[in-house]
């Protein structure tokens, strides 16, 4: 198991004091006064943390870490800071996300505070998670913002300002990538991976009662098995078309209540766009020829081919097509047709199953 690691930044600003006010699954959690939003997070966070990095410029070292150490509430947990340039140029910016993603280690779990620091560091901490979840492996558990402008007031004190979580925004890159894999390239396994990961333990705490849990998890196995029967052209389960018909079913559902990101929707649009091309029907020996343009403009070659050419005698051999007796005259009549076409003696394949 990897290890649990905070990030957070650190700049030159003159940062006020206020308390820290942090929602979750309807719990809300107020941190004491603090300074430096990364105590007020290390305060209210419940998660082990195994280390914690600050990353901060000689200036902003200089004018705020002394004072953020001391009021660190971790003391099992060293504060470490971490020089990094002040990103005036591209080779810096570049210096600043090699520094970062060197400090990360294969299968780490991923705190990240982007509330102090310059504005474009937030940028490139997203840019670098994103990279760290394929090149490390690590698993984003929070990107958190303590918005300190949002404050509300508070008589006798200085205010209370809300922690955001903005891990959703992750959450929808990877949705984005994996969504790309299925339209593009037919690719199923990335969203399968991804509702295992984080639906998959929802279903089981809510022991299946979790309405678009559940959807997004017939909608990821379904997804998958379709991506499946079309790369390897099980040709019987295409023609039955259960697994089109239930990701169509799961995307209208999804689509109808309000339990997941709205920026989602338009995704799920477009997969239901694709699966829909090929305009499958139940029990219709068709459906293996309308998969044929699917796979081509997918690029798998070979897959469309064979479906094309186990399409060809299914459709043929309209009701009959699982009687592979059948199957073998029919393709080797088919073999024939064409300029021998006139010559082929098919007098056993009548008197065998008849016209």
């Amino acid at each position: 198991m990897g290890r649990s690691v905070f990030l957070c930044f650190l700049g030159t600003g003159n940062y006020m004091e206020c308390r820290y006010k942090y929602s979750r699954e309807g719990e809300e959690k107020i941190s004491d006064a603090a300074v430096y939003a990364q105590c007020a997070i290390a305060e209210l966070m419940g998660a082990e943390w195994t280390d914690a990095y600050v990353f901060t410029t000689k200036a902003a070292y200089a004018k705020h870490f002394e004072k953020l150490n001391a009021c660190w509430p971790r003391p099992g947990v060293k504060l470490e800071p971490v020089e990094i340039p002040d990103g005036k140029g591209e080779a810096e910016i570049w210096s600043i996300f090699e520094i970062i993603l060197g400090k990360l280690q294969n299968g780490d779990e991923v705190w990240l505070d982007i509330t102090h620091g310059f504005r474009s560091l937030p940028f490139i901490a997203g840019s670098l998670i994103q990279y760290a979840k394929i090149i490390n492996n690590i698993d984003v558990k929070a990107i958190l913002y303590g918005a300190y402008e949002a404050k509300a007031p508070l008589e006798g004190g200085a205010g209370i300002a809300p922690i955001f979580d903005m891990s959703a925004f992750s959450t929808i890159l990877d949705w984005s990538s994996a969504a790309n894999n299925f339209i593009h390239f037919g690719y199923g396994t990335q969203i399968k991976a991804l509702t295992d990961k984080s639906i998959v333990p929802i279903l089981k705490e809510t022991s299946g009662k979790d309405k678009t849990a559940a959807s997004l998890n017939k909608l990821s196995k379904n997804l998958n098995s379709l991506c499946l029967e079309l790369r390897t052209c099980r040709g019987g389960k295409l023609i039955k078309g259960s697994s089109s018909a239930n990701v169509l079913e799961a995307i209208d559902s999804l689509q109808k209540d309000n339990g997941v990101i709205p920026a989602l929707n338009p995704l799920f649009a477009k997969i239901r766009e694709s699966v829909a091309s090929m305009e499958q029907s139940p029990n219709d020996v068709r459906n293996m020829l309308t998969s044929v343009q699917w796979c081509l403009d997918k690029h798998l070659i070979q897959e469309g081919l064979t479906l094309l050419d186990e399409g060809v005698i299914s459709y043929f051999m309209g009701g009959r097509y699982n009687e592979y007796g059948l199957r073998d005259y029919v393709s080797a009549y088919m073999a024939q047709y064409g300029d021998k076409a006139v010559h082929y003696d098919d007098s056993r394949f009548r008197k065998k199953f008849g016209d």
